[in-house]
């Protein structure tokens, strides 16, 4: 049968069903089923009907509740649907009721806003709390709110945790934080700590700090969710980006940071601590707080590194930041990219050109690959100080590191390197950038004379010549077939 219906042959299917001698409730059902979900509706009831005149099969309560799963999704058929309900529910017809059909009718009632029929369902015919957030849910969906903050606190005693976490969120999410707050006072359970980290962080948000105090204040009283780091940590962070609650996270810090509180610190919290420390320039902190991290194995962020590289560097200069990235790249710290990036630009910015070589060595030993950016600040600040040839051979250090072709910004910088370093013999620099895999068009040629001319590395007699001779010719390409 399954076969016949794969291969799209559904009328030789119902034919032999209805020729088959034997009866066999389990093949009624997958026949049924499978007709529902070709959409072949009416094959489907027939084979309900005729079925339904054999006493052996008379009124399967699995195949009408899948009838009824089916007609539930269509909302041209909720009416169809409730009378099939109404029609099962009949005591004079005898069906054997399970779970499975009661989740089915509850879902169709909840459909049609008919909440006092789902919640006698939810009440007496399933042994499942999580009806009960169901139910809610109902009433999420046609945003009554209240309705649905009343119906949870008829049954706080009855709603797992998860699902409790789940309707607090909605609540707070859409105005009803009195109420949100209510329930989760007077709720019973209190040994779910996501359900503390979900309000709290609902309520920072919603900048409601007096309720996060009374919510940690029972959270702390009990043993299982007492001094979570995780609600620390969030609440830190909040305090810390208020100019006038500074010394509140202070305080806190000290509170978590006290070995008496038994706190269990993880790299969440060390990341936003030193997060902290690095925009309130608080360097030594910071690096003892690294230290701290590197001795129990912690991840440091990648973020809280780019910040401690660029405050050591304006605070203790380059050769520190070095020596404190090496230590961090050998703790198995990632040291990537645009921290060598930093690096780069510092030498330039401060005269210490001469170190870029031990930067580059280090960039090799940590196996980062050289972006277009690491390329742009090489070439653009060499050629910015007349140092064409450092240009050339910065870039090939970088091509045999890994860099991926150049762009076409870069490719200017370059061919302006090659170009001012070859004293503007245009020939020749075609020939260079040829060898370098790049093809070079007028225009390119063209934007680099005019920079040129306007630093005033050439004067305006020969920038015009250059301008007129260019106008007059093809490219200047050594290969014109190829250009």
């Amino acid at each position: 049968m399954k076969q016949l219906f794969d291969v799209g042959e559904t009328k030789i299917a119902i034919a032999l069903y209805e020729r088959y001698p034997h009866t066999d409730i389990v093949l009624y059902r997958v026949i049924v089923k499978m007709l529902l979900e070709l959409g072949r509706e009416d094959e489907a009831t027939d084979i309900i009907k005729s079925t339904n005149r054999t006493a052996e099969m008379k009124n399967d309560i699995q195949v009408f509740t899948t009838l009824i799963n089916h007609f539930a999704k269509q909302s041209h058929r909720q009416k169809e649907t409730l009378d099939l309900v109404a029609f099962v529910l009949d005591p004079k017809n005898r069906f054997e009721l399970d779970t499975f059909f009661y989740k089915a009718i509850l879902k169709v009632y909840l459909q049609n806003n008919r909440f006092e029929e789902a919640k006698q369902i939810a009440d007496n015919f399933i042994d499942d709390d999580t009806e009960h957030f169901t139910i809610a849910r109902g009433y999420f969906n046609i945003k009554n709110f209240s309705e649905a903050a009343k119906y949870v606190e008829s049954r706080l005693d009855k709603i797992p945790a998860k699902e409790f976490t789940v309707i607090l969120k909605t609540l707070c999410e859409n105005g009803e934080i009195d109420s949100s707050i209510n329930l989760f006072k007077k709720y019973p359970q209190h040994d779910d700590v996501i359900m503390y980290r979900t309000m709290i962080n609902l309520l920072l948000k919603l900048n409601r700090e007096r309720q996060v105090k009374e919510i940690m204040d029972i959270m702390n009283k009990n043993e299982k969710t007492k001094n979570d780091i995780e609600v620390y940590t969030v609440l830190i962070n909040h305090l810390s980006k208020q100019k006038f609650k500074q010394h509140e996270a202070n305080d806190m810090i000290r509170f978590v940071m006290n070995p008496e509180n038994d706190f269990k610190k993880n790299a969440h919290f060390y990341n936003v601590l030193l997060t902290i420390y690095i925009k309130n320039k608080k360097i030594e902190e910071a690096k003892e707080i690294i230290q701290v991290m590197l001795e129990k194995g912690s991840v440091v962020d990648v973020y809280v590194v780019s910040n401690i590289i660029k405050i050591t560097l304006q605070s203790e200069g380059l050769s520190d930041t070095l020596d404190f990235t090496k230590k961090l790249y050998a703790k198995n710290i990632k040291i990537n990219i645009n921290h060598f990036s930093f690096l780069i630009e510092y030498c330039f910015d401060h005269n210490e050109i001469e170190r870029l070589r031990d930067i580059l060595s280090f960039m090799q030993e940590c196996n980062e690959v050289p972006n277009q950016y690491t390329a742009a600040i090489l070439l653009s600040k060499f050629n910015y100080r007349k140092m064409y040839k450092e240009a050339i051979n910065a870039y090939l250090d970088l091509n045999s590191m890994g860099l991926e072709k150049l762009q076409e910004g870069n490719i200017i910088h370059l061919c302006r390197s090659v170009l001012s370093s070859e004293e503007f013999d245009i020939k020749r620099t075609v020939k260079i950038m040829k060898k370098l895999n790049y093809k070079i068009d007028n225009n390119v040629l063209l934007s680099v004379m005019q920079s040129a001319y306007e630093r005033g590395e050439i004067d305006k007699e020969k920038f015009f010549k250059f301008e007129a001779e260019l106008n007059g010719k093809e490219d200047f390409n050594v290969n014109k077939t190829n250009n």
